[in-house]
């Protein structure tokens, strides 16, 4: 078969066949339309956030943008590629957008490969109470936050121990349950994990409320870890002593 990508084969009645690579499927948008329908659709997400944390959250937008948009150009001056092409298209400023909106989430896939690592030298009985007081530590940390540069901190920190204390959990769990009966406990799991997330929002909403202070609101959680440490351990032992 030939090297190029698209080849027409004449068939015995005449038509035509045409090979080429995928996708097969043509469409009329572009990569500009779609980077930028992309942007569109996360414009509600950013009018959010500067509603319920001040122009800083835009500020915050706008400088992680420029930085990726900046970075691209440099790259292609340096590769002696166009710059302007590369630029337009606006994959750089949609990846700053999102680099700004989801940070936490892109820092914790590496730090769940990280700690699946750790898991192969250390027990996650010892890795999981590590990570809960990794969280009271972060929550100590937003009570005393002032400044835009310790909320990047803060955003990475969870990240890192974010993705680490999910998978570790999981594994954990898995252990400890009897196999035949796994849907059902991984159901429960799911609807306790469920259940955290409305009682952590609603903490923080409360505290926030009653003080007027989002950093005492976040600083709260603090009693879910602490509770969370010590029931971890209580089983723990529990379990070694069954």
């Amino acid at each position: 078969m030939s090297d190029e990508i698209n080849n027409e084969i004449k068939l015995p009645t005449g038509d035509k066949l045409v090979l080429s690579s995928s996708p097969h499927i043509k469409d009329s948008d572009s990569v500009r339309r779609i980077m930028y329908k992309v942007i569109l659709a996360l414009l509600p997400a950013c009018i959010a956030g500067v509603y319920f944390f001040g122009w800083r959250a835009a500020l915050v937008m706008l400088l992680t943008m420029a930085f990726c948009v900046g970075a691209e150009a440099l790259w292609c001056f340096l590769a002696k590629k166009p710059v302007t092409g590369t630029i337009s298209d606006g994959s750089a400023a949609l990846t700053g957008l999102l680099l700004a909106l989801l940070v936490t989430q892109i820092v914790a896939f590496p730090s769940a490969l990280i700690f699946g690592r750790l898991s192969n030298e250390y027990p996650s009985s010892k890795l999981i109470p590590v990570c809960i007081a990794a969280y009271a530590g972060i929550a100590v940390f937003a009570f005393f936050l002032t400044r835009q540069w310790q909320f990047w901190v803060l955003a990475v920190i969870v990240g890192m121990f974010q993705g680490g204390v999910q998978a570790l959990s999981r594994s954990h769990f898995a252990k400890i349950i009897p196999p035949e009966k796994s849907g059902e406990y991984f159901g429960l799991f799911d609807i306790c994990g469920k259940g955290a997330s409305f009682l952590g929002t609603m903490i923080v909403s409360v505290g926030s409320q009653l003080t007027g202070s989002a950093n005492v609101g976040v600083g709260s959680l603090i009693v879910l870890f602490v509770v969370g440490f010590v029931l971890f351990r209580v089983s723990f032992r529990q379990g070694e002593t069954a």
